[in-house]
């Protein structure tokens, strides 16, 4: 179907007569009084109107101006403030990262207001009446003011950004490829060539092929604010394996790196949903590639579902060990072996990270990592209680109001002085551990002064099970 414009003219000084009424009525009025639904439909139509398509009907031109007529009747007179007020005198931001920052005007004040930044490369704002958003771009300090167009009265919130961000876009190309100098990029992180199976009843996985590139980025895809990336994640059994906890998950994807000096941090990544429906998204961190298994509340370290057209930012704690952070964005779908993993899309806008912030901690705390023999077990009909669920006995009267026991790898004892977290769980070998993340969420609790008891090597030593074995050299 197709409009052909015709050589009949309308008359169209009735609704230019009107367009002018309605912007001489709205002028200096602040969007959030425009937000009401007359002046919505009036500004819908009036951007209609403007293409000038060369089908406008009398019809049409009446109805416009029957609309916009009733939109300057609803119309206040302006009313200038006498004061601005912010959210807050002072706010803290993580680079990378948005914020809402609310202006209120005083009592009947409905003007407009001008929103700025004193320094746009450390945060930016975007406005929309009386709220406006705040985006964090780089460590530093800005001042955000509001101002009212015509009073020229004021309000201001004076954001610290800390942390350091990595905005992607279109801009990403080959040359994005992770280098030493400048110490960020991506890397090619795939699993190309099949497992060599079970060789003297030990089972060898695919091997991860880890090279600087971008193959899995996808240009055509991407605006100036995100990054398409492709992958492929599916999972594995080793032959002869009817147990769950031997699948093992592989990934095809790029990951994104940042050389980092080792210590705590809270990891920012913000998605975009370009496409029309929900899409579930996650982010992989590390080495910590089990996550469910680790009894966790989420089966993700970091995991969301972005509906279409939105935006959603997720976040988690990591502990850096090994001086590279290595992230993977990925959707939240695995297939059943490599055949059926389908290359699937997500959209990334940003990574972010900051330091992170630990518990102030008054008591000194011992943590416990383990197997079955170390373990809480919250049965008390059966005959087993591992050595770590009675460390507590030790170090004086145990406050019974705040003992948490589980029997998923998690329990917590506190005495007059000692905090005892035992974070042991049956079958978990050194490897397990670490790739379930519990030793993750040992580090990040870590305070100076704090002990760390270790049981491991039982499981380690049991070749039948591949995610739990351990080879005397890598141990």
């Amino acid at each position: 179907m197709f409009y052909a414009k015709t050589g009949n003219s309308v008359d169209a000084s009735a609704y230019e007569k009107a367009l002018a009424s309605y912007e001489e009525a709205v002028k200096g009025l602040n969007s959030t009084v425009l937000s009401t639904e007359k002046f919505v439909l009036a500004n819908a139509i009036v951007d209609i109107m403007k293409q000038d398509a060369g089908f406008f009907t009398e019809a049409d031109y009446a109805y416009t101006v029957s609309t916009l007529t009733e939109a300057v009747n609803a119309a206040p007179e302006v009313t200038q403030a006498t004061s601005v007020e912010l959210t807050a005198d002072k706010a803290s931001m993580t680079a990378g990262l948005t914020q809402m920052i609310s202006a209120t005007l005083s009592e009947g004040a409905n003007e407009e207001l001008i929103w700025t930044s004193s320094d746009e490369t450390v945060a930016t704002v975007k406005e929309n009446g009386t709220v406006a958003e705040v985006q964090a771009v780089k460590a530093g300090t800005a001042t955000i003011t509001a101002t009212g167009a015509m009073s020229g009265v004021s309000g201001s919130v004076e954001i610290t950004v800390t942390g350091m961000a990595y905005f992607f876009g279109s801009d990403v190309t080959e040359d994005s490829a992770f280098t030493a100098e400048t110490g960020y990029g991506f890397y090619n992180y795939t699993y190309p060539t099949a497992a060599k199976g079970w060789v003297n009843d030990i089972y060898y996985a695919r091997e991860l092929a880890k090279t600087a590139g971008t193959a899995y980025v996808d240009a055509s895809n991407s605006s100036v604010d995100y990054l398409a990336v492709n992958g492929q994640v599916w999972t594995e059994l080793p032959e002869n394996s009817t147990r769950e906890e031997d699948t093992i998950t592989y990934e095809n994807t790029n990951s994104f790196d940042v050389a980092m000096e080792n210590g705590e941090y809270t990891v920012s990544v913000t998605f975009y949903n370009p496409t029309n429906a929900a899409m579930d998204v996650m982010v992989k961190a590390e080495d910590i590639r089990r996550y469910d298994y680790g009894d966790h509340e989420t089966a993700q370290i970091a995991q969301a579902s972005v509906g279409a057209g939105q935006t959603t930012t997720v976040d988690f704690d990591l502990a850096l060990t090994d001086g590279q952070l290595t992230l993977r964005f990925e959707q939240d779908k695995v297939a059943a072996g490599y055949s059926n993993a389908a290359t699937r899309t997500v959209y990334v806008k940003s990574v972010s990270v900051d330091e992170y912030k630990k518990d102030n901690r008054e008591k000194t705390a011992i943590y416990v990592m383990g197997d079955s023999t170390v373990q809480t077990y919250t049965n008390k009909d059966t005959y087993r209680t591992g050595w770590g669920q009675l460390l507590y006995t030790l170090f004086g009267e145990l406050n019974q109001e705040t003992v948490n026991e589980t029997s998923t790898g998690y329990a917590y004892y506190e005495t007059e002085d000692t905090v005892i977290m035992n974070y042991a769980r049956d079958g978990r070998s050194a490897k397990s551990a670490l790739q379930e993340g519990r030793l993750n969420e040992v580090l990040l609790g870590l305070q100076e002064g704090d002990y760390v008891f270790l049981q491991f090597a039982h499981n380690d030593d049991n070749q039948a099970r591949c995610n739990r074995f351990l080879s005397i050299a890598d141990y």
